[in-house]
């Protein structure tokens, strides 16, 4: 076998590693051994071009396994399902292809070792993933690890992006053992200080007392009674307006159930049938939703599209949020900030003119939704009682500033909204409700999952996954939650300073490198 060949076999072999764990299989504490993997193939690479074929290998390896729940839309329409599947390996191509060349051309120039560059390069690059229109931060390492909180112990202080450069550190530290085996005490020592290292969280968060501040395993006749309604509507159901009254019966015979002996009653995203029609500036308002509220005499937060109109006219249509409580009507509500990139916005759309407001409210299909969202104008907090509550909606639970943003205003619980029917019963509803316990415990807050079709769950603020619904049915969750008591963490203050450092650290060696260069 040539070492090109073995180069690029270990780099599809880390990839596909690192995608496995990302998926709710139980492998997280094993992805040090996939960016151990990686580097021992970008170890090989002795041109550029060879180093573009390790990336290219390795991303596409990743999301291939990774990703591949995404073929699940082929059941609604397999064009669209093949066509996003392969726009979500594309995504990841060029970001791959670049940490592989960039780690080598700091190597060359600037002396870094090169695995130590990539361990950089990864974490800069993968908080990238978090901003833009673009954005898409779904296979953030330590979203692997809803499976495993205990690992995630350090990230109240390093954020989930400390916690991917800690993966990577501790497979530079086995590439150096790999690299030193002929000295097999130095071998010894580098890969048992990896261990360690590895375990040193792990072994943390069970030495620690993980029921306080906020942990809903302390409840008390004042801890709040939440309600979580699961309807499980079929995507066609909202499509078609001849169901929605058999919608409306189901939702409300549900409702009153769930409000027995509960303080709050939470709904799914976009449960409501119909939009929420917001007219010609006014305070909005909800009088079927008010007239539920009222006659169970629960407060409700639900998942609702809000078409804004002016006269006669849409000008904004949110995927959004709103509370109704008993006598006051339509308290506030929330537009979702971080739509889903093409699905739901239109990436760059205000530099392209693209206008959402030209949206037919009465047209039917699949594609009615696609890129005709505006995003909402700011976070809302939600307060019911001693709950302030944050809402994130789908897969806004994906991003740790939006929760910071909520955690610094004051929340001290959050509420994730959801619709995961359109995946059936593949791989990404268990390990989209399990995903969450990074943004939990980072913040250390409690947090509730509402999902049309499940998993609904809670996570406390330790990040252990708590009581959760079947998925595929129809279901009613009754959970005590205690609203989170301890401070702000380090991480809500200072943000991701760990993925910042990387970038400082890369652009030193990157402008020492540009000195050498000139020199040479």
């Amino acid at each position: 076998m040539t070492p090109r060949l073995q180069g690029r076999l270990l780099a599809l072999a880390g990839g596909a590693w690192f995608g496995l764990c990302w998926n709710p299989f139980f492998l997280a504490p094993t992805i040090p051994l996939a960016a151990f993997l990686f580097m021992r193939a970008l170890r090989g690479a002795g041109t550029g071009r060879e180093a573009l074929w390790i990336g290219l290998c390795f991303g596409a390896a990743k999301y291939i396994v990774g990703s591949h729940f995404l073929l699940w839309l082929t059941a609604w329409s397999v064009p669209l399902g093949i066509v996003i599947y392969l726009l979500a390996i594309g995504y990841i191509l060029p970001q791959s292809m670049f940490e592989c060349w960039t780690a080598r051309w700091l190597e060359e120039r600037a002396g870094l070792p090169r695995s130590l560059g990539l361990a950089l390069v990864f974490t800069g690059v993968e908080k990238l993933r978090t901003v833009s229109d673009l954005s898409f931060p779904a296979d953030l390492a330590a979203h692997a690890f809803g499976t495993h909180p205990a690992w995630l112990t350090w990230t109240p202080v390093i954020g989930p992006h400390g916690l991917t450069l800690l993966v990577f550190l501790i497979g530079y530290l086995l590439d150096l053992a790999w690299e030193r085996r002929g000295d097999r005490r130095r071998a010894v020592t580098l890969a048992g200080l990896a261990l360690a290292l590895w375990c040193a969280p792990a072994i943390n968060g069970w030495i620690l007392d993980t029921t306080r501040d906020g942990n809903v395993r302390q409840v008390t006749e004042q801890t709040p009674r939440i309600g979580v309604v699961q309807p499980f509507f079929e995507p066609d159901d909202k499509l078609i307006r001849d169901r929605w009254p058999g919608l409306w019966e189901r939702l409300i015979r549900m409702t009153a159930e769930a409000a027995q002996d509960s303080d709050l009653v939470v709904w799914p995203e976009s449960t409501r049938p119909g939009p929420l029609i917001w007219r010609d500036g006014n305070k909005p308002r909800d009088p079927e939703m008010e007239k539920i509220a009222d006659r169970i005499g629960v407060p409700i937060l639900y998942g609702t599209e809000i078409a804004k109109l002016e006269q006669g006219k849409v000008r904004a249509i949110y995927n959004g949020a709103a509370l109704v409580a008993p006598g006051r009507g339509l308290v506030d509500w929330y537009g979702k900030q971080r739509l889903l990139p093409l699905v739901e916005g239109v990436p760059f759309g205000d530099l392209i003119g693209w206008d959402p407001s030209k949206r037919d409210l009465d047209q039917k299909g699949y594609l009615t939704l696609l890129g005709n969202f505006t995003r909402g104008p700011e976070p809302t907090i939600f307060e019911v009682g001693d709950m302030r509550i944050g809402v994130l909606i789908c897969y806004e639970g994906m991003y740790g500033a939006l929760g910071r943003t909520y955690r610094q205003q004051g929340a001290n619980m959050l509420v994730v909204m959801t619709n995961d029917a359109w995946w059936g019963n593949s791989t990404f509803p268990p390990w989209h409700a399990r995903m969450v316990a990074a943004q939990a415990r980072a913040l250390r807050l409690p947090l509730l999952r509402a999902a049309n079709s499940g998993v609904s769950s809670w996570t406390d603020a330790a990040g252990a996954f708590g009581e959760r619904t079947e998925l595929g049915k129809q279901a009613i969750m009754k959970v005590a939650l205690n609203p989170g008591t301890a401070p702000p963490t380090f991480y809500t203050e200072r943000g991701d300073w760990l993925a910042w450092a990387c970038w400082l650290v890369l652009l030193g060696a990157f402008v020492r490198g540009l000195i050498a260069g000139r020199r040479s």
